[in-house]
């Protein structure tokens, strides 16, 4: 006979980080691991293009009823959750311009004999983008955010969704940028802290490359002269969707921010946690 579940069963609430690499996601983790300790875990694969299923999630989580937040890699959406197990998403984007310099560099110092690796050791900057460029459209570089929010190889789902993509992105329960990162994690406290009370997101910045420009602009500047106007135009043509999700975050962030009735009591407190651990 099958177990009925009770109805007076207590919902169980779970972060879910959609860790995207190279978008500041080791910082936001940071802050997890300390917050939720052991109710904290990370979700990988065993393959750097490893997939997991919603439903892969949903069973991994409940095998593991003390786990408050997870983080992967590898994740897809949607979330699927159940009656007695609320997922709430979040997730950070990065502009594609910044975060393709942030990947050649990482791979350039990265001790690892990967494909990637190899090959921004080998390669200038403008030879390593044209090589991961052709590898076709489920490279790392080419609306790679829209692949996360609507595609899932595993389910024959390649390529990207725009209306999907947007609609998730204004969907999940937190979102920002890695531009503005501070103030994106500043606001999801805000927002998520009705599910998790007395949530603190404060953190230091992790795995952060080192001699980069400080502004957002001055990078990717320094990404269009190293390309040329060519193969920037081409990187650029090839992540339209990608830098419409951008557009669309940091817009979320603004209207967001200004929605709060305390927003400059919220960003005060949380920098002043931060130099707290610094």
């Amino acid at each position: 006979m099958l177990r009925r579940k009770r109805k007076t069963e207590e919902v169980r609430n779970v972060l879910v980080h959609f860790h995207i690499f190279k978008n500041g996601g080791t910082t936001f983790d940071h802050a997890l691991k300390r917050e939720f300790k052991g109710g904290f875990v990370e979700f990988d694969g065993h393959a750097a293009n490893s997939v997991h299923l919603p439903s892969e999630v949903s069973a991994f989580l409940h095998t593991r009823p003390k786990v408050k937040a997870l983080s992967s890699h590898h994740l897809r959406f949607p979330l699927a959750g159940d009656e007695n197990l609320k997922l709430y998403g979040v997730v950070f984007l990065r502009h594609p311009f910044d975060r393709m310099h942030s990947i050649y560099k990482y791979e350039r110092k990265q001790k690892s004999d990967s494909p990637g690796s190899q090959h921004a050791k080998k390669f200038d900057f403008p030879d390593y983008i044209r090589w991961r460029l052709d590898q076709g459209r489920s490279n790392l570089l080419c609306n790679y955010h829209a692949s996360i929010l609507t595609c899932n190889p595993r389910e024959g789902r390649r390529v990207p969704d725009r209306g999907l993509a947007l609609e998730r992105l204004r969907e999940v329960a937190a979102c920002g940028t890695v531009d503005q990162l501070e103030v994106s994690l500043a606001l999801a406290e805000q927002q998520l802290r009705p599910i998790f009370p007395e949530l603190n997101l404060a953190t230091t910045p992790q795995n952060v490359t080192v001699g980069r420009k400080s502004s957002l602009q001055g990078r990717i500047d320094e990404a269009e002269k190293a390309c040329g106007g060519e193969l920037f135009a081409e990187v650029a043509a090839r992540n339209e969707l990608d830098l419409e999700l951008y557009a669309l975050a940091s817009e979320l962030l603004r209207e967001r921010l200004a929605g709060l009735e305390n927003e400059e009591a919220c960003l005060e407190s949380y920098r002043t946690r931060c130099e707290q651990l610094a």
